[in-house]
């Protein structure tokens, strides 16, 4: 099974957040960045990308609403 860690996404998420408030959807990640979170990943997309490119938009669609809630609230609002 592939597990993809919301720690990585947090990593990127001045960027996500940015793009998401300039209505582009999207996350640009270096294959090296990738490589040294997670060979694995990096290699199933690398080697299959029509099959995992899905799952990893659906993931990231899913988290960054909770990943720009957690970075845009007062730290004090953080659970």
């Amino acid at each position: 099974m592939l597990f993809i860690d919301v720690l990585f996404f947090l990593s990127h998420s001045d960027q996500l957040k940015r793009h998401y408030n300039l209505g582009q959807y999207y996350l640009e990640v270096d294959l090296q960045d990738l490589t040294s979170f997670d060979e694995q990943l990096a290699d199933k997309l690398t080697k299959s990308p029509a099959e995992f490119l899905p799952l990893v938009s659906s993931i990231l669609s899913l988290i960054s609403s909770e990943v720009l809630r957690i970075v845009s609230a007062p730290f004090s609002a953080r659970k």
